[in-house]
């Protein structure tokens, strides 16, 4: 060890001294590689948070997600969500520590009004992205201003009306009501077209539509001047509140 030390620090000339010296350096170089090591480390956890299954969910309602965000959504990903849903924009996927390095949101299919599809096409590329699933918004690492740019591109979006599947005409309602749980018949007409058919519940065949409401528990639900029966009451406050926006647009 003391002749490698000579011949590498020409200085160095008695074994005491180089036994001594080397282990300073020893010293020296482990407390310096402490330092990178925590520096490093501390980087990794700054730049990505630490691997947790809470948010690893395959696929959860909607309206139980918007309920109970902090058990879903990682921080990262939650104000940006929150702002999507104040506008009435659902969500049907973000980013979570196991899987991914960056932060993203996915919306549902077709969730979007013409307004908003527009902006998602006018700013390709710039975190959003039209993919052949879904629109995609996302921004690059897992960090609060990565945070923060998600939540800025979330603000770009203006507030639209609920998709039209999550309400239905008194008529639909009514139907779909008397049918219940039975079988339902698919036939093809003569241009191979197909339709729904099928046998009403027998003890439905009879019922009026205060009678549907009455049983589902979606008498609240049901707004005569639209002819709308919604989904629930969730979706009934977004589309009010979207009303109420427009509202304040024009006066």
């Amino acid at each position: 060890m003391s002749e490698r030390l000579n011949n590498y620090n020409n200085y160095r000339t008695d074994s005491t001294n180089d036994e001594l010296e080397d282990s300073q350096t020893d010293s020296v170089n482990d407390e310096w590689g402490k330092t990178i090591q925590d520096f490093q480390n501390s980087f990794k956890q700054k730049e990505r948070p630490e691997s947790t299954s809470q948010y690893e969910y395959q696929e959860v309602d909607v309206e139980e997600v918007i309920k109970n965000p902090e058990e879903y959504i990682i921080p990262e990903c939650l104000e940006a969500c929150k702002t999507l849903w104040s506008k009435n924009i659902e969500t049907a996927m973000c980013a979570n520590y196991h899987d991914s390095t960056d932060l993203f949101i996915e919306l549902v299919d077709d969730g979007l009004s013409d307004e908003n599809k527009k902006i998602f096409i006018e700013n390709e590329g710039k975190g959003f992205i039209n993919s052949f699933k879904r629109p995609l918004m996302q921004v690059p690492g897992q960090t609060s201003e990565s945070a923060a740019a998600l939540k800025t591109l979330a603000s770009k979006l203006k507030i639209q009306d609920i998709k039209n599947n999550r309400f239905q005409s008194s008529e639909k309602f009514l139907e779909e009501y008397k049918y219940g749980d039975m079988p339902v018949e698919y036939t093809l007409d003569e241009h191979g077209i197909a339709h729904i058919g099928g046998q009403y519940n027998p003890e439905r065949v009879n019922a009026t539509l205060q009678d549907a409401l009455l049983q589902t528990g979606k008498t609240n639900l049901y707004v005569p001047s639209e002819d709308r029966v919604y989904e629930s009451q969730m979706f009934l406050d977004w589309h009010n509140r979207y009303l109420e926006a427009k509202d304040k647009e024009t006066n």
